[in-house]
């Protein structure tokens, strides 16, 4: 069975087409996209690797419109909630916004407050020593998503900060990575066949 995986950048989206687990063959494609249409984009993808009947969004790397990344990411996922089987966010920074200052045109909302449209699996992957986003938020988003029943499993990490999957960075941790990305490999496997 295909999957179609999806890594969010905040201008373009990246596809890639998984057939098989073990001995996986990979097509990928990477567009731009216009977050007030996420439907057009994942059917643009979706055009350009092939029919799949199960869709995953990750977003698991920081750019430096990281807050612009996570918002897309959550709005996407509840804007074409019917198109995704599963959502990934590992170390999502400015999910939760303690300063309203930094709510404006662009970011009218914290991600947070969107939670409610989300229709599919959540999992999370965090480092402790993070401070974007640190302990407290992941716990306040924790309690929404808790509140809200939404179906989501959240693994924190101690002696991981942000980007701790990323090996190019000093922040990498090579055996917490290693367990989220099992972690990773199970959820996709578990909700997308």
């Amino acid at each position: 069975m295909a999957r179609l995986g999806i890594e969010l950048g905040a201008r373009t989206l990246r596809g890639v087409r998984l057939e098989g687990w073990y001995r996986t063959r990979a097509r990928t494609v990477e567009i731009e996209w216009d977050r007030e249409h996420p439907a057009e984009a994942v059917a643009a993808l979706r055009q350009h690797l092939g029919p799949a009947p199960r869709i995953a969004l990750a977003r698991t790397h920081i750019w430096n419109e990281a807050s612009e990344a996570m918002r897309a990411a959550v709005e996407t996922a509840a804007k074409a909630a019917e198109d995704f089987n599963a959502l990934v966010d590992c170390w999502g920074g400015n999910v939760v916004v303690d300063d309203p200052k930094l709510l404006n045109a662009k970011r009218p909302v914290a991600p947070i407050d969107l939670a409610d449209n989300i229709k599919c699996p959540i999992l999370g992957l965090f480092g402790n020593d993070d401070e974007n986003p640190n302990k407290d938020q992941v716990n306040r988003l924790e309690a929404v998503l808790k509140k809200l029943g939404k179906n989501y499993s959240f693994h924190r990490y101690d002696g991981a900060g942000h980007a701790f999957f990323n090996a190019s960075r000093v922040a990498y941790r090579a055996e917490q990575a290693a367990d989220g990305w099992s972690k990773v490999f199970d959820f996709f496997h578990k909700h997308l066949g």
